[in-house]
């Protein structure tokens, strides 16, 4: 999905760690980043990202792709809501913050699209899984992993972006995708958040390394889901 956030600013990745299992002196963020590079570069070369690259996306997958961001934002939506509503304090603050900006973003995709609500859109199956497989984060586990599960598009969509950025040679059609995607903003605020909050029961590194690559596949899936 289209990070809602990603809109203007320049992104830079994270650096490899020096030792990906060194977790005392690395921030626990980009040692997720840096143990999910494949997934990123699995991304990057899609059929769909390189056909924003060469100009080439068929505007029918283009489409295709932007209109399932619909009930996916819904359901993350619906999520946050959720998680507000059973959470307080700083935590609560936080998700409040996230819940409007969803808010906004999906109204604006429907108002574009011309759509009523999530219930016009019959869901593709690659939608369809990472959708229930972040409710089961969001679910079962403590709001920070649905954090860490939403944080791998927001840091894979800049990063997706600067790449393009850097490897295109002439403007396209498509490359207000990579003007618009630029922004980290949204990665930087769960990033701070997540590496300086400290929750009432420390999160598990193994656990949210499980989470975060997954949800990197289920974005890789989804490019792959478009132009199949």
């Amino acid at each position: 999905m289209p990070c809602i956030a990603s809109k203007t600013f320049h992104v830079k990745p994270p650096s490899y760690s020096k030792d990906a299992t060194d977790l005392q002196w690395h921030p626990l963020t980009q040692w997720l980043w840096d143990n999910s590079r494949d997934l990123a570069k699995e991304a990057l070369n899609t059929p769909y990202i390189q056909g924003i690259l060469n100009g080439m996306l068929s505007p029918d997958e283009y489409g295709r792709y932007v209109v399932q961001d619909i009930p996916y934002c819904y359901a993350d939506q619906e999520t946050f809501r959720a998680l507000v509503s059973r959470t307080d304090g700083e935590m609560k603050t936080f998700l409040e913050g996230k819940l409007k900006s969803y808010v906004s973003y999906t109204r604006e995709l429907m108002d574009w699209w011309k759509l009523n609500d999530s219930n016009s859109v019959i869901q593709g199956t690659a939608v369809e899984s990472y959708i229930n497989y972040k409710k089961l984060v969001a679910g079962k586990m403590e709001p920070h992993y649905f954090l860490i599960a939403n944080l791998a598009c927001e840091r894979l969509w800049p990063w997706l972006a600067a790449e393009l950025k850097k490897r295109q040679q002439k403007p396209n059609v498509y490359t207000f995708w990579i003007t618009d995607n630029l922004s980290d903003h949204a990665a930087r605020e769960t990033e701070a958040y997540l590496d300086n909050h400290n929750p009432s029961q420390p999160i598990n590194k193994q656990q949210a390394l499980e989470v975060f690559r997954k949800c990197m596949s289920e974005e890789v899936a989804f490019f792959k889901w478009a132009t199949a």
